[in-house]
């Protein structure tokens, strides 16, 4: 299944609940779970973004309309970024 990573930053909305973040991020595995989307790690993080999250999704539109979910609930602004395993990758290339 493809993956994709999120690089996320809290709303003021979270930050303000930030003891509940826990709470917050069951919430949108529930949003990733209605679009077939699973959370497989997730860190805290300092600097540019408070979270880092590999997710896996059926599809692009899969986690695109479990982000926009995401989003709608208001703790977490993000990007998604599709992801590739290095040797995927090394392979892709050295057969062109």
């Amino acid at each position: 299944m493809p993956k994709f990573i999120r690089l996320a930053k809290l709303t003021d909305k979270a930050a303000a609940n930030v003891a509940n973040l826990k709470e917050l991020v069951g919430e949108a595995k529930q949003a990733m779970a209605k679009h077939g989307v699973t959370l497989v790690d997730i860190y805290v993080t300092l600097g540019q973004y408070d979270i880092v999250a590999i997710i896996e999704a059926p599809d692009a539109e899969a986690a695109t309309a479990a982000s926009a979910q995401i989003a709608a609930q208001g703790n977490f602004r993000a990007d998604t970024l599709p992801a590739m395993p290095l040797a995927d990758f090394v392979e892709r290339v050295s057969a062109t």
